[in-house]
């Protein structure tokens, strides 16, 4: 957790206090093909519940990018890691409860923003 980290979280409350007021949704991102709960994760995490209180966790949802979607790259992330989406999400669940102190189970979605949505075959 930097000082970079810390100013740049402090700009998003500033706006959010004076311009939004509001936030519907708390997207948290995580780099799917290296998602890492490291401690400057968990510092940040505490930082932004000090800020908005333990409410926040209800308007939140994780996002894992770059998350492969093809069948092949399922089948690899399952045998070299026993990972799949269900795994990710119980796992990075119990790291938010034992690390940050997270009481209610956070939504997950896995995105890959370079899977081909349209196939040569349609």
């Amino acid at each position: 957790f930097s000082d970079r980290d810390y100013a740049h979280t402090m700009e998003i409350v500033n706006v959010v206090r004076k311009d939004i007021k509001a936030i519907n949704v708390f997207l948290l991102l995580f780099s799917g093909s290296k998602p890492r709960f490291h401690r400057p994760v968990v510092e940040l995490l505490k930082l932004y519940q000090s800020i908005f209180s333990n409410e926040i966790w209800k308007n939140t949802i994780t996002e894992f990018t770059f998350w492969k979607h093809d069948e092949d790259s399922k089948v690899e992330l399952f045998e070299e890691q026993e990972m799949n989406e269900e795994r990710k999400h119980k796992e990075w669940n119990v790291h938010y409860k034992e690390k940050v102190g997270i009481k209610i189970e956070i939504p997950s979605i896995f995105i890959d923003p370079v899977f081909p949505i349209f196939s040569k075959k349609e």
